[in-house]
């Protein structure tokens, strides 16, 4: 009785566990534009004026794009930017903030150079 009942209750969780695959749907940047700093990066942002007014970086001061660049950006290495790896590594205090959109225009911002515009 007990092989049954083992034979039974393995058959039903290997065959009753059905999971789906979700794909991440493709994020469509503009690529025959550059992003601007100031119309697609910035805003981004707003939400966090509130707590980086007075910890960096300080997304309310009119200074912020340099101080983005001296401290936060790698142009030579898009993705070990700090900036960016804050906002996407699992575990940071920042991960989730934004969207995977948001993070997605802010890496090709930094491939394209991060240009102040």
């Amino acid at each position: 009785m007990k092989k049954i009942l083992f034979i039974l209750l393995t058959f039903f969780v290997l065959t009753g566990c059905e999971y789906e695959i979700i794909h991440p749907k493709p994020i469509d940047i503009p690529t025959d534009t550059p992003l601007s700093f100031a119309d697609d990066i910035l805003p981004i942002f707003d939400g966090c004026v509130s707590c980086h007014t007075s910890i960096s970086p300080q997304f309310g001061s009119p200074d912020i794009y340099n101080i983005l660049i001296a401290d936060y950006i790698n142009v030579e290495v898009p993705e070990e930017s700090s900036l960016y790896l804050k906002l996407t590594t699992a575990g940071d205090s920042h991960e989730g903030k934004t969207t995977a959109e948001q993070n997605a225009y802010i890496l090709e911002w930094i491939k394209q150079g991060a240009e102040n515009n």
